[in-house]
């Protein structure tokens, strides 16, 4: 993660050197650069300010300002002041006027710089009007954001839910995130991560909430990673979208997912929510496509919205670690034969359990279920040509049931996604695997399910509880903490 880490920031220099330094006639090197890209204000009206450097720029202006915005320069200082309208379109339709009111609440002022000798370079600075919300009395390897444009806060010197486990982080960065851009603007200040969930536009500029899922990144001085954090973003209350199931209270949907359920190509992928190694508490990314064709992985993007990509590599000596999966969250650690197929050299049954502990990747006030919750579940369904397009089944505890998409898994000796049957006509993606948090030596149990495509009920398979090796990458669906 070090080496990302460096790459992160040599990337950005390098980007800086070439759009933002240049030579004018005379010679005369010049530069300007923003501190930050984002600038936030919680309240219509309110006042954020932004620094600079600039080397032998004579002005900085902005020359494209969002409707209603107001932006000045203190060159002197080395800032810029931005200020949010004091009244929406929303607001002043309420008023008796005749001007329409166009204000709007985020866009972009673009800045130039200009200098001695005539020439400009220009940055963007986005600007918003969004809502702060504090969790930083929350501690949780995972965070639901279920408002966007809405600035979050969270304590990044805790690790997960422990009140001890400390750390002093120097800097925090996106490591992925998919969409582009679903979390934006990380930022560190006094041991407290702050980063914008944006609104989602599409090419006709309607909004919409824009569902997907990052990890965020803590790091020291030298470029190593201390801790990361999975932020969920999703629309919905996971304490209002609940069932009780095998027992237990849980949720409807899988971590990290869009939506429950789809018919629709786009809702089935967003189903399937992120996958998890047993034991570790950081997510890796889903299918590019629903039918997980050519295996691909979705994209994703770092701090800089540049693409990145996740690792592979089998575990050994070195790897084979607790300390060094959380140093490497980018890395799928594929297991081997003499490591019993589990990503530890050393297998560790407890590193999920009955209690929820620190390597737990479920939100506050969640955990991964026992192996006693799947055992108590069957297929409800019937084959039908209709269920064969919801890509899961509906399963039951002869009392209530739930959804479970049917999203394959990560293997445990490539990391590839692997779901698609060899059925030429009818390629149906259609098993299901999810973990539990019950470990016994070196692997751990999982419920597995699949469709027959020969289109029988007693031809599908099911399994409450068998065990699975620990380096497969399954789907985790969380349970209320009694």
């Amino acid at each position: 993660m070090k080496n990302l880490t460096v790459k992160i920031f040599a990337g950005l220099f390098a980007v800086a050197a070439v759009l933002l330094a240049s030579c004018n006639k005379d010679d005369e090197s010049y530069s300007f650069l923003l501190n930050e890209r984002g600038a936030f204000v919680e309240e219509p009206g309110g006042k954020t300010s932004v620094g600079f450097t600039a080397v032998n720029i004579v002005s900085v202006t902005p020359t494209t300002v969002p409707q209603g915005w107001s932006v000045t320069v203190d060159m002197n200082e080395r800032r810029i002041f931005v200020t949010a309208p004091t009244t929406f379109p929303e607001e002043s339709a309420k008023a008796d006027t005749e001007e329409k009111n166009e204000n709007v609440r985020f866009g972009t002022v673009i800045m130039t710089g200009r200098s001695g000798g005539g020439a400009s370079v220009s940055m963007s600075l986005y600007v918003s009007l969004a809502e702060l919300i504090d969790l930083t009395d929350q501690p949780s390897n995972c965070y639901v954001l279920n408002k966007s444009n809405v600035r979050y806060c969270i304590d990044v010197t805790r690790k997960g839910e422990d009140t001890e486990a400390t750390i002093a982080p120097a800097s925090v960065a996106i490591l992925w995130e998919t969409p582009y851009k679903v979390v934006e603007y990380p930022k560190l200040i006094d041991g407290k991560a702050y980063f914008y969930h944006a609104v989602g536009t599409d090419d006709k500029k309607k909004e919409f909430f824009n569902h997907g899922n990052a990890l965020l990144g803590a790091f020291d001085a030298a470029g190593n990673l201390l801790w990361s954090w999975h932020l969920w973003c999703a629309e919905f209350d996971p304490a209002g979208e609940q069932i009780e199931l095998g027992g237990e209270v849980m949720m409807k949907r899988n971590l990290g997912a869009g939506v429950v359920s789809g018919t629709s190509e786009a809702d089935i992928l967003a189903s399937y929510g992120v996958y998890y190694q047993w034991g570790r508490k950081d997510p890796f990314v889903g299918p590019r496509y629903y039918n997980m064709a050519d295996a691909a992985d979705a994209q994703i993007y770092d701090s800089q919205n540049l693409r990145v990509y996740p690792d592979y590599a089998a575990t050994d000596a070195e790897r084979g670690t607790l300390a060094y999966a959380g140093a490497h969250a980018m890395t799928f650690l594929t297991g081997t034969k003499e490591s019993g197929y589990n990503w530890l050299q050393k297998a560790d049954a407890s590193l999920w359990g009955a209690v929820k502990n620190n390597n737990d990747p479920c939100p506050r006030g969640w955990k991964v279920p026992s192996r006693e919750v799947f055992a108590k579940l069957s297929i409800k369904d019937a084959v039908t040509p209709e269920l064969e397009k919801s890509y899961g089944f509906t399963l039951t505890d002869g009392t209530n049931e739930a959804f479970f998409p049917a999203g394959g898994r990560r293997s445990f000796l490539t990391g590839a996604l692997t779901n698609m049957n060899d059925n030429e006509v009818r390629p149906t993606p259609w098993t299901g695997y999810y973990w539990s948090s019950t470990g016994e030596g070196k692997e751990a149990y999982a419920m597995d399910f699949s469709f027959d495509i020969n289109g029988t009920r007693a031809g599908s398979s099911f399994q409450g509880a068998a065990l699975q090796y620990a380096a497969g990458g399954m789907q985790v669906r969380c349970v209320k903490i009694r």
